[in-house]
């Protein structure tokens, strides 16, 4: 499972994360931005994603309104 782990975080970095000036919307300054919609609307995205998630969830973990339940209904 790690190798998943790897692999989602890889995808996160090369997509979703830039190292920038970014205003919040609670005003407070940042500097990176992280949307992780670019990661998770790729196909292996969001099948890693739901994998990884599954795992947790047959471990016991509970998440609510998450949208990579997704990958995990397919």
């Amino acid at each position: 499972m790690s190798d998943d782990r790897s692999e989602l975080l890889d995808l996160i970095v090369r997509h979703s994360f830039e190292r920038r000036k970014v205003v919040l919307s609670s005003g407070k300054e940042s500097d990176f931005y992280l949307d992780l919609r670019t990661t998770m609307m790729r196909p292996r995205g969001i099948e890693l994603a739901g994998k990884l998630l599954f795992a947790r969830l047959e471990q016991g973990a509970v998440y609510t309104r998450d949208p990579a339940s997704f990958g995990v209904t397919r």
